[in-house]
């Protein structure tokens, strides 16, 4: 039977309901126990939203808590997020609704600004921001409403290998931008296959600048600590603000591009990794 990822999160918030998951560079981390309410909530908000399994909705929400509770949540009720970057040009984002056909928008203030500059983006069944809003601007819901939700037990389960689950896109930096379709069955691949060849130890904690290694740091039971960057200029990102949530949170692991870590070992920083995962472009020596 293919698998579910939200699963693996629900196994992990019995297993260690008071485990850091997700620690963001400002404000409360948020536990195993804490993040699975969330996304369950927002699971029972989407249904209510009227989405059924299948339906497309475009994620525009930067690497964050909600962005997970989001993501999960969509899983978890059988939607399928279409995840785009939230600094991505206006043109872009008419392709990306182009290819996804969505029923709905989760994104931030920003990001519906952008949405509502599209004819094709206006009027569809879902939009929530994860800011505040007045009357149905910019989005007819708010990740504060959708909190208030009663959690939903449901748990989606695909009857096929190839459902899909979640899409993200090429950078487009060669041509035009494409969709991967990452079905629930893919998904759990991943998952084991990093599990395979990256095991874990019960005392890690993680710096994750890639998105989905978050997500599989959430199946396994491992605290995920959010990067303290600009997402769009990693290579510029501050040494002493990094260094500090190593040295807090005492970060065991990192997974992040070359840029990143380059900004890291140019400053003279050490810190005290157990190991290093990096990819995505050019690594130097």
């Amino acid at each position: 039977m293919t698998v579910n990822i939200v699963t693996h999160l629900h196994r992990q918030a019995d297993a260690h309901p008071q485990r850091p998951a997700l620690i963001p560079p400002k404000g409360d981390a948020v536990t195993f126990a804490e993040l699975r309410d969330q996304v369950s909530r927002m699971s029972a908000a989407f249904r209510a939203a009227g989405l059924r399994p299948g339906d497309r909705v475009v994620v525009m929400i930067p690497m964050s808590v909600p962005l997970y509770a989001t993501l999960l949540g969509l899983m978890q009720c059988g939607a399928v997020a279409v995840f785009v970057d939230p600094w991505v040009g206006m043109s872009r984002i008419a392709a990306f609704a182009a290819f996804a056909e969505p029923a709905g928008f989760a994104g931030s203030p920003a990001a519906h600004l952008l949405r509502l500059a599209h004819r094709e983006l206006r009027t569809l069944r879902l939009t929530l921001t994860s800011g505040r809003r007045c009357g149905r601007f910019p989005a007819s819901l708010t990740l504060a409403e959708a909190r208030h939700f009663a959690p939903d037990p449901e748990i989606f389960q695909p009857d096929s290998p190839e459902t899909p689950a979640l899409i993200t896109f090429t950078s487009g930096s060669s041509n035009t931008p494409k969709g991967a379709n990452r079905t629930h069955a893919f998904l759990e691949a991943q998952y084991r296959a990093l599990a395979r060849s990256h095991p874990v130890s019960d005392s890690d904690v993680d710096l994750p600048l890639f998105p989905v290694f978050a997500l599989r740091n959430l199946a396994d039971g491992i605290p995920s600590v959010i990067p303290d960057v600009d997402f769009r200029r990693v290579g510029q990102a501050s040494p002493p603000r990094i260094l500090d949530q190593i040295r807090t949170h005492r970060v065991t692991t990192c997974t992040a591009s070359p840029a990143f870590l380059q900004a890291l070992v140019r400053s003279g920083a050490d810190p005290a990794f157990r190991r290093v995962l990096t990819g995505g472009a050019p690594v130097d020596n």
